[in-house]
Order: structure tokens, then sequence, then C-alpha cells
């Protein structure tokens, strides 16, 4: 392509008037210009840039790219790269592409490795050494990156001080031909010192008028048998009085989640699922649902699905756990006379192709589910529907669409809770540091909006606490990254 065919609409654009959140959904972008504008040359490629917007703040260097058909960036047929001249000096760093200068270059899906990988003049490091974040965590048309301004890999200065930067976004097929290219983009910067938080109210708090709240958390297997002190620190300073736990390892028991959240708890713990079972408790009374006390993979459906994995390995590993049955459980808590069914699920991991096994596989699960959950509801007087867990949404969004369908009491799709991390600029819920995967929201909460109405949630990492505040719940900063990958999901609920 030649790149001199894109319409250059800005070079230069000031950071953004309002906080750009990391989420995905690109609510907060419509303020900030069009910068480039493709003209839909490369048709039958995997990846056409269409729109591309550039800002930041005083925190990070803000991109939302239109990739001109529905991809996920981390699995594609080919590389996608951002190319940046960070200090905005083309005599210094390398030239590729056409651009000089070049000090950072960001790969999505590199060969053998697939995800993200970042290399500098100093090595090559991961996504979350330059505080990369991609969202959303599934296959869309567009997504947002953001990278933190302060970040320092290696040996290097920090990333993008300067007055300036340069970027360019190149799209190359398996065998290294340039398939799409953009022209240079040159962003002038202001200051990135960040202001010290305000003194608030505890960040903890349940919201004025809640009835109840609800915690659910992926507790990354055994984790919580062998290092329970950082689970039991969080869960006392959240406070829920709705536990729903997933990825719990089938060598703990109701017993042992009694002894970790206290002796007061009803607890009904999952005999399916495998090692990944799911836990629901509460303060107050709480009954398993036939329905849902275990759900089997449908066995023709499941067989030709798992034909598919080249992988015979991963395929004769996915047969022996779809023997387990599907990682859910639904119960009945008592709220005084109102009676919600709360369903915990832990749905298939990885494979993150639309359509590819896994995602069908994922697809086949919420299917299950959603039959169970009507059969339940049919069944039972319910006043409320709560669903959460780990979706692992890597893949299409469908299952969780699928899901919420027609499932609250009114007929209408379950509504989704859109939690914010305490600081207000990420909805990612995983993170591990040293994987080629950057943070992603793969844990989600679907409610009856027809019944309750959704005061307050958020994701809670206890690095976000301010010092006082850790102070006072008890928590170690670094708490949530040792308890699991996952981050617990926390919402305040009132009753309609």
């Amino acid at each position: 392509m030649n790149p001199l065919r894109w319409t250059l609409l800005a070079l230069l654009a000031t950071s953004s008037p309002a906080p750009i959140i990391s989420d995905g959904s690109f609510n907060d972008w419509p303020s900030v210009p069009v910068t480039l504008r493709d003209p839909a040359d490369a048709p039958q490629a995997a990846l056409d840039f269409g729109e591309i917007r550039v800002t930041h703040d005083p925190r990070f260097v803000h991109l939302l790219i239109d990739f001109g058909r529905v991809v996920n960036p981390r699995s594609l047929d080919g590389v996608f790269g951002i190319l940046f001249d960070a200090d905005g000096n083309p005599a210094t760093g390398w030239t590729e592409h056409g651009l000089p200068g070049v000090d950072l270059r960001v790969e999505f899906s590199p060969p053998q490795t697939g995800g993200v990988q970042l290399e500098s003049a100093s090595g090559r490091f991961s996504s979350y050494e330059a505080g990369l974040q991609l969202a959303p965590t599934y296959a869309a048309r567009r997504a947002e990156i953001r990278l933190d301004r302060g970040a320092r890999l290696g040996s290097g200065a920090p990333l993008f001080l300067g007055a300036r930067f340069s970027v360019k976004f190149v799209f190359t097929d398996p065998q290294g031909r340039v398939i799409d290219e953009t022209d240079p983009i040159v962003h002038p910067l202001t200051s990135a010192r960040v202001s010290r938080d305000a003194p608030g109210p505890d960040p903890l708090k349940h919201a004025p008028g809640t009835a109840f709240r609800v915690l659910s958390w992926n507790v990354g297997g055994k984790a919580v048998l062998t290092r329970p002190d950082p689970f039991r620190r969080i869960l006392t300073a959240l406070d829920p009085d709705l536990l729903l736990l997933d990825e719990v390892s089938s060598e703990a028991s109701a017993l042992w989640v009694q002894r970790l959240i206290g002796t007061q708890w009803q607890v009904v713990f999952s005999a399916n699922g495998g090692r990944q079972r799911t836990v629901v408790a509460a303060r107050r009374a709480v009954t398993p649902v036939s329905s849902l006390l275990r759900i089997d993979y449908p066995p023709e459906e499941s067989q030709t699905i798992l034909s598919l994995l080249p992988d015979p390995e991963r395929r004769a590993t996915l047969a022996r756990a779809h023997t387990e049955g599907i990682p859910t459980l639904g119960a009945t808590v008592q709220f005084h006379d109102r009676r919600l069914l709360a369903v915990a699920l832990d749905l298939q991991c990885c494979g993150d192709r639309p359509g590819g096994p896994e995602d069908r596989i994922r697809l086949m699960e919420v299917n299950a589910i959603h039959a169970a959950v009507r059969q339940a509801l049919t069944a039972g007087n319910f006043d409320a529907l709560l669903v959460a867990g780990d979706f692992n949404l890597v893949a299409s969004r469908d299952p969780l669409d699928r899901l919420a369908a027609s499932l609250d009491l009114d007929g209408s799709p379950l509504s989704l809770a859109e939690p914010l991390q305490l600081n207000g600029l990420s909805n990612a819920t995983w993170l591990r540091r040293g994987s080629p995967f950057p943070p992603g929201r793969l844990d989600y909460v679907l409610y009856s909006d027809s019944s309750l109405r959704l005061l307050h949630s958020f994701v809670f990492r206890s690095t976000d606490l301010p010092t006082r505040w850790l102070r006072r719940h008890h928590l170690q900063p670094d708490d949530s990254d040792v308890a699991s990958d996952h981050l617990p999901l926390v919402s305040d609920f009132q009753w309609r």
C-alpha cells in the first residue's frame, strides 16, 4: 500500500480534555479528533486500519484504532506493529518502515509467542513493564491501547516525557510483507506531572442504602489453600454479604471455606467442575438449586468441538475435564422475604480466535447454563437473578450476550455491571506479570435490573488504595497480586 493515500486529518493534537478510561467502551473518545482516516484499501487482509485517534493525559498515552473488521489484535494472521519515536528525537534509535528515531516497537501477535511483545534498545519487555493495556479483551472492530508515560524499559529513560512523540502503525503478513501502514503521526505532549489524590472517604465503604454486597472472585485454584492470609484480609476488608467464588481447588471443601470466612457463613460447594469448583456462600440461608447442581457437557457436541483442537495433549486434557461437568453452581439465597438465585461459573479459558474450538466450548457451556437457569426460574419463586464469574472472553463476546439473553424476570436481558478499578482508569480484572498477554477484563457480573438496583461497583486491587486506607483495613499493598491473578468484583445492590 502507498502510505500517501492516507488522509491526514491532524498532525498535532492536544491532550484529552476528559480522562480516557481503558475499558473498551470508547464513550470517552468523541471529543478526541480523528488523527488519520484510511480509505479501506486492503479489503482481503486480516486487518485494515481505519480511523486512528491519539491523545494523552499526564499519566498515559492513549491510542484508538479501527481495524476495519472484527479482530483480536493478540491473535492475528500476521503482526500488528506500533512504532514509536517516543522521545521525539529522530537522531536517536533506529529507522524502521520509514520512521526514523524508533526507540520502542510494540508487536501484537508476534511469531511463536502470540500476545504482545515490546522491544527497545535495552531489550525485550512485557506489556506490564510498559504499563500497556488493551481493551476490550474480546475481539472487536476497535480497540484502545494505552502506555505509561513514566515507564522505564531496562536502563532507558522514562517513556514519553519529551515535548512530542511520533508513532506509525504497520501490519505485516506471516511472511513479513507489509499489508497496511500509516504515515507517521506527530503528537505533542504536555506535562507528565500527576497530582496527588485529594483525601476522601473510605473507598471500600458500602454505598448508602445497600441491601447486600456481592463479592465475585476467581481465586486461582490452590492459591487460596497454600496462601490463605491475603484472601482472608481482602475478604474481611471488603465485607461482603454474598460470596461467589470460582476456580476453587477440588482439595478444598465447604468446611474449609467456612474456616476462611467464618463459621457464621452458610456455604454451598459444587461437586462438579473438576479442579475449577464454584462456591456460593452467604451470611444467611443458602440452599443449592437442583437444576444447577451438576450440568453436563452435551456429549456429541463436546466430542465434535474437541476434535477440532490441533494439539492432541490439550484435546485429551479437555476431554477429561468435560467428564467432570461444567464449572458452575446455583443456589437460593434468602434475604428476609426475598429470594435471590445466585449463579457462579467459570467458563473455558484460552483460545482467542472468534469461532475457534475454545470459543465454541464457551458457547456450549453458556447454552447449557442458560437452559438450567431457565428451568430453575420456572420451578422456583425467585425475586432476582445474579450470575457472576470468569467468562474468559478472549475471543468473541457472544457467550456473555447469549447467557444474558431474556433471563431477567421480565423477559429482558440481564444487565451488566460495569465496575472500574478504584483508581477509575481501567476495568481490567486479570493480570499476570511476565505473561505475553496484557491485563484484561475476564470477569463479569450479570443481574436482574427489573428487581435490583446496582448502587456501586468496583474492581478491587490493593495497590489502588492510599496508605491510610490500607492501614485502616489491615491490608498489605500487594495482597491482591499475591492472592490471585484475578481481581475481586464488588457490587452493592438495593432491592427495587
